[in-house]
């Protein structure tokens, strides 16, 4: 997601799925585009053995973590997100019920087409 593509999105899926069992991605591409924190907690996640992966508990107490805004943030976008939210549920449910009164509509014509 940092990269904004996943590993090897040049090749075709099922081939970089192959290839990552080969080569697994070991770091970021370009290291020099993100902080020293943040390039080894990517590493560390990362790790191909299980024994050698930190834990959720380890990983939470990374300095990249550790320094991040916390869960404010997150917060903060979700509350300012919520009327886009809201207006994207009602519209799919908007879309929902007509749909059902379409289909309703459709069976009651094939049944009077039947009789």
């Amino acid at each position: 997601m940092a990269e904004g593509e996943p590993p090897y999105y040049t090749i075709p899926p099922t081939r970089a799925m192959i290839v990552i069992q080969c080569r697994p991605i070991r770091s970021l591409t370009d290291t020099s585009e993100w902080s020293y924190d943040f390039n080894d907690f990517v590493r560390r996640c990362l790790a191909v053995d299980p024994v050698a992966r930190p834990t959720c508990k380890e990983l939470l107490m990374h300095p990249f973590i550790r320094k991040a805004r916390g869960p404010n943030l997150l917060s903060e976008l979700v509350a300012e997100s919520m009327d886009n939210i809201e207006r994207f549920r009602r519209q799919e449910f908007k879309e929902d019920t007509m749909n059902t009164c379409q289909q309703m509509d459709t069976m009651v014509l094939a049944g009077e087409a039947d009789s």
